[in-house]
């Protein structure tokens, strides 16, 4: 079984967008089997499996929002760099906005097996210091303004969103909610060290955002340009997609190759992409889907 297959869930046939209960309930079965399982290799197969399903990832409209307009651009990006920071990159990006704020969302996944606590106590075990330090260090970046000017330009944020103030946010997932139970000393600690635009989740309260079912996973090369990694069942094709295609290749062969669409819902997806890159490039040009080359 591939990462990210979902025992149960039966591809949708017809053009339509599937009826969503199957999917998110299928979901949420094998992100808590995944979850609880003592695959030594989880962070990494966790990363894969967030990459094929995002409506799992929190953030999509900032980190404590459930609603507001389409990321950028249009998805999750997975293993986003910031120039400097060679090593631990974040795991994954949410590119939120708003009327008012630029929300860019960080997300740091670590393994659900990671300790919160040491023992018994209230002390912060190793593994959170060390995952908090990588935070503190995303925050540091985001505190230049060079590297500020240098984001808006690397991920070809438009006009109307980099020109609205910015409010970095964080996210930390690590760990079990077992270990804090119905302690609420516990609760209460973890309650007190959401400072400054950081939110603190566990693997096991990860659900399916019904606002963030529609969007897909890209990953930003060397080269600056998006390149498109998943097509998940629910990915929902619009005008809005016209805004971010001039810098996304490869939507086209991952609508295509996508497991989780049936052929006549990616006909569907594949129909409305090129009305999108028409209106984007203009009808009369020769190859309208970039990544894709005429046969």
């Amino acid at each position: 079984m591939a990462i990210g297959d979902l025992p149960g869930f039966t591809v949708a046939s017809g053009p339509d967008a599937p009826n969503p209960r199957p999917y998110r309930d299928a979901l949420v079965a094998e992100w808590n089997r995944l979850v609880n399982s003592e695959d030594i290799q989880l962070e990494k197969v966790a990363q894969k499996f967030l990459e094929r399903h995002p409506s799992l990832i929190p953030g999509s409209h900032g980190s404590h929002m459930k609603y507001g307009k389409w990321p950028w651009p249009g998805a999750v990006i997975s293993q986003p760099r910031l120039p400097g920071i060679a090593e631990r990159k974040p795991d994954f990006l949410w590119i939120a906005s708003n009327t008012t704020h630029l929300l860019p969302v960080l997300i740091e996944i670590e393994r659900p097996d990671k300790r919160w606590f040491k023992r018994k106590t209230l002390k912060p075990h190793s593994d959170f210091k060390d995952a908090n330090q990588q935070i503190h260090e995303w925050r540091k970046w985001f505190q230049d303004p060079l590297n500020h000017l240098n984001f808006v330009r690397d991920y070809k944020l438009p006009d109307d969103i980099s020109r609205l103030r910015v409010e970095v946010q964080y996210i930390l997932i690590h760990g079990r909610h077992e270990e804090f139970g119905d302690d609420i000393e516990r609760l209460q600690d973890r309650a007190a060290r959401e400072v400054e635009h950081l939110r603190l989740m566990t693997f096991d309260t990860l659900l399916p955002d019904a606002n963030a079912m529609s969007y897909g996973t890209v990953k930003l090369d060397v080269d600056k340009r998006y390149k498109a990694l998943s097509a998940p069942a629910m990915l929902e094709v619009n005008s809005l997609w016209s805004r971010f295609l001039n810098d996304t290749d490869g939507w086209q062969e991952t609508i295509e190759n996508s497991p989780d669409i049936g052929s006549e819902r990616k006909q569907r997806l594949l129909s409305e992409l090129a009305e999108a890159y028409v209106a984007t490039r203009g009808a009369d040009q020769r190859n309208p889907i970039p990544g894709r080359r005429r046969k």
